[in-house]
C-alpha cells in the first residue's frame, strides 16, 4: 500500500541532513531518522489495518542478501585500518582472524537461523506472516545488521592498533575500551539478535544461544589486559566454539 511508504519518504530526510552536516548533527539526525522509519510503520501500520506480504521466498532472499551485503563490507572496512602496513605479520595475521570471524557470522545465521525462520515464514498464515515480517526481519534483523557493524569497527581497531604499535610486541599493546566495546559488544549484538529474531519468527530458540551472549560480555574484562591480537583471537575462539557447537547439535536432531 502506497501510505506505508510515507514513513519511509519522510525518515530519508533527517538521513540526508545528517550526511550533509557531520559531527553531533549526524547522530542525533540518524537517531531520528531510525525513529520516524519504526513508528512510522507502527502507526501507519494501525491506521491502515495491517499489509499482506504475497511473497514470502523474495523476502527472506532479499534480508538475506542483505546480511551478506554487510559481511562483505564489513571484510572491505577491516582493510582501511592496515594503511602502508598491509604486509605487516601482526596486521596479516589480524586480517586472517577477520575472515574467520566473518565466517564463523555467516554459520551462525545461514546454516540454521535463517532457513528455519525462512520455511516458518512461508508457511505461516497471513496476519502471523505479517508480524514476522514486521517483528523479525524489520527489528530484530537489525540488531544482527549492528552486530556485524560495531564488530567490523572492532576488528578495524585492532588492524589499525596492529598498524602503528611501536612497542615491539607482535602482538601489540591492549586495546582501550571504546576499541574492545565494539569488538566484543559487536559480537554479543550479533549473537542476542539471533535468538530474538527466532522467538519472533520460529517462537522458540535454544538457550545456548543466550549463554553465548553472556560468554561474549563476560570476556570483556580478560580481553582488557590481553594484547590487541589476542584480544581478537579470543572473541574468534569464542565464535568457533559457538559455531561448531550449534553445527553438532542442529545436525545430531534429526537423529533424536
Amino acid at each position: 500500500m502506497r501510505v506505508l511508504a510515507i514513513p519511509i519518504v519522510l525518515a530519508w530526510i533527517p538521513l540526508v541532513l545528517g550526511a550533509l552536516y557531520g559531527g553531533t548533527a549526524q547522530t542525533l539526525l540518524w537517531a531520528a531518522s531510525l525513529l520516524v522509519d519504526i513508528g512510522g510503520q507502527r502507526l501507519t501500520l494501525a491506521a491502515v489495518g495491517g499489509w499482506q506480504l504475497r511473497n514470502p521466498g523474495h523476502f527472506s532472499e532479499r534480508h538475506n542478501l542483505a546480511l551478506i551485503i554487510a559481511l562483505g563490507e564489513s571484510l572491505i572496512s577491516v582493510g582501511t585500518g592496515a594503511g602502508t602496513a598491509v604486509t605487516h605479520p601482526p596486521v596479516l595475521a589480524a586480517a586472517l582472524l577477520a575472515l574467520l570471524a566473518t565466517v564463523c557470522l555467516w554459520r551462525l545465521y545461514f546454516e540454521n537461523v535463517g532457513p528455519a525462520a525462512a520455511r516458518v515464514l512461508a508457511g505461516a498464515p497471513p496476519p502471523q506472516r505479517d508480524r514476522i515480517a514486521a517483528d523479525g526481519y524489520g527489528l530484530t534483523y537489525l540488531l544482527m545488521i549492528a552486530g556485524i557493524i560495531y564488530l567490523a569497527l572492532g576488528i578495524e581497531q585492532v588492524v589499525a592498533h596492529l598498524a602503528e604499535d611501536r612497542s615491539g610486541r607482535f602482538a601489540g599493546e591492549p586495546l582501550d575500551w571504546p576499541s574492545l566495546i565494539a569488538l566484543y559488544g559487536g559480537a554479543a549484538l550479533y549473537l542476542a539478535g539471533r535468538p530474538l529474531f527466532l522467538r519472533v519468527a520460529v517462537r522458540s530458540a535454544p538457550r545456548a544461544q543466550l549463554g553465548a551472549v553472556g560468554a561474549a560480555l563476560l570476556l570483556l574484562p580478560a580481553g582488557r589486559h590481553l594484547p590487541a591480537l589476542a584480544a581478537l583471537g579470543l572473541i574468534v575462539a569464542l565464535l568457533l566454539v559457538v559455531a561448531g557447537y550449534e553445527r553438532a547439535i542442529w545436525r545430531a536432531e534429526p537423529e533424536s
